[in-house]
């Protein structure tokens, strides 16, 4: 996904190259909807339920993680040691065994909207640019020196 964030925030900006991203890093955690204890507490989801956590996993929770993502992966200059960090805080405080275990009678749920709280304060905080500085282009392009030619005897 940094290789996607990476080339089209040049071309769109860091927001717009974040939101479109979001849905692919959805459907990356896609199979966490299919393995108990994966997105929810109580193990596999109802029928009933899958459009609802899909909502939650497409938008609610790929949205604010990506600008996040991308916050870090600019603001660092694109360590992708430091995202990778930053992804696994969010996989083991998210998972079901860890929220659940601190805190039993709390919604895991909740927790998309504290992420979304704390990337519209990313956003907020940055002004929309997320850490993202353009490189300066050269204005002329660079010359290529030709060697001298070696009078021949």
């Amino acid at each position: 996904m940094a290789f996607l964030t990476a080339r089209w925030q040049k071309r769109f900006g860091p927001v717009f190259a974040s939101l479109m991203v979001a849905p692919l890093f959805g459907l990356g955690h896609f199979p966490l909807l299919f393995i108990s204890g994966g997105i929810t507490d109580s193990g596999r989801l109802a029928a009933a339920e899958v459009p609802e956590y899909v909502f939650y996993l497409l938008i609610l929770f790929s949205v604010p993680v990506r600008f996040i993502v991308t916050w870090l992966f600019n603001s660092t200059g694109g360590s992708l040691p430091v995202v990778a960090l930053l992804h696994a805080s969010f996989d083991t405080t998210a998972s079901a065994a860890i929220l659940t275990g601190f805190y039993p009678g709390v919604d895991g749920r909740l927790l998309y909207f504290g992420l979304a709280i704390v990337a519209i304060g990313v956003l907020v905080i940055t002004r929309g640019r997320l850490g993202y500085r353009e490189t300066a282009l050269a204005s002329a392009p660079v010359g290529i020196p030709v060697p001298a030619p070696v009078p021949l005897r």
